[in-house]
């Protein structure tokens, strides 16, 4: 018998506040170098990276989506799991809309400055 595949969500938020019952959280700070005590253990089929930016500037940026994905699969190399799958969730606040309207890939512009 099979066992049912292990996912782990790397920056749950307000997201992971929703999820049901059953999803075992683990507090990390992803900016951090240190492994969480409570990193799980075992196989991990699949990762989804979902970290919010704490701030909307290239820092903030840089801090979510570059230094805290490597935080996580440095921790996952450091217990040996290598997921078959990777999902990496980032911000359409990267395409410079401020006034609330629809954005999508066919209606970005190159950044300026």
């Amino acid at each position: 018998m099979t066992s049912s595949p292990s996912l782990l969500i790397a920056g749950c938020g307000d997201v992971g506040s929703r999820l049901p019952a059953g999803v075992l959280p683990v507090a990390a700070d992803l900016h951090g170098d240190l492994c969480p005590p409570a990193w799980p253990a075992g196989e991990l089929d699949y990762l989804v990276y979902c970290l919010a930016a704490s701030e909307g500037s290239e820092a903030g940026y840089r801090a979510a989506y570059i230094d805290g994905l490597r935080h996580v699969l440095s921790w996952l190399a450091q217990h040996g799991q290598r997921p078959r799958r990777v999902l990496f969730v980032s911000s359409t606040s990267v395409y410079g809309q401020g006034g609330g309207e629809w954005v999508d890939e066919t209606s970005a512009t190159e950044p300026t400055g």
